[in-house]
């Protein structure tokens, strides 16, 4: 019997154009292992005039697997000195897969065989297996102007292998600011609100 698990992970990031734009990927895997194994030998009770050769025995087997894959590129730069502009695009690839398996037999002619091969009655034999993937785009683009006026666009594209129908959603996002502290008629009250804001948001979320 036992049970074994494995994590890997691995990430890097690539200053394309150092300070403004960089690669960032990330990768993992995900493996878990169980095996449980069980055998009954012959066995005599006192009130029992013969021992019971019944040698019922059990194997389950327990596996699933998780795999992740990400990248985004991200960028920030500024513009004739007050026009601020961060924008990301990004991917995302999931995969899990699942396998379990259980049978059992009885009547093995021996109490020094244990595997289920011998075993001269099948009591039960079962097996399963599922999984399911989940890709992904992404991306985001702010941009405010001497902090003052603000703006900023979001989307989401995703896919998901196990629904039926309509795998595919796109999901938008926007919103606009207003700080009214970094305005000039603000005077010495900017000083007291380093921030106050006027915002104002729509998006569209999906779900399974």
């Amino acid at each position: 019997d036992g049970t074994r698990k494995q994590t890997y992970n691995l990430g890097f990031d690539l200053n394309i154009i150092p300070k403004k734009l960089v690669f960032t990927g990330n990768s993992s895997l995900y493996h878990y292992d169980y095996q449980y194994e069980s055998f009954n030998k012959s066995y005599q009770q006192q009130n029992q005039s013969s021992p019971n050769q019944t040698r019922g025995a059990y194997a389950n087997i327990t596996r699933f697997t998780q795999i992740q894959l990400s990248g985004t590129l991200n960028y920030h730069d500024t513009f004739f000195e007050n026009h601020n502009v961060d924008a990301m695009i990004g991917g995302e690839y999931f995969d899990y897969q699942y396998f379990n398996f259980n049978a059992s037999t009885e009547n093995s002619p021996f109490d020094t065989i244990h595997t289920l091969n011998v075993g001269a009655n099948r009591t039960a034999t079962s097996s399963s297996k599922t999984g399911y993937r989940i890709e992904s785009l992404f991306g985001r683009v702010n941009y405010d102007f001497k902090q003052k006026y603000l703006f900023s666009f979001t989307y989401r594209y995703d896919g998901i292998s196990k629904l039926k129908d309509n795998r595919w959603g796109f999901f938008p996002g926007v919103s606009a600011g207003w700080n009214i502290a970094r305005e000039e008629f603000f005077g010495d009250l900017s000083h007291l609100f380093g921030t106050l804001k006027i915002r104002g948001s729509w998006g569209q979320l999906g779900n399974t």
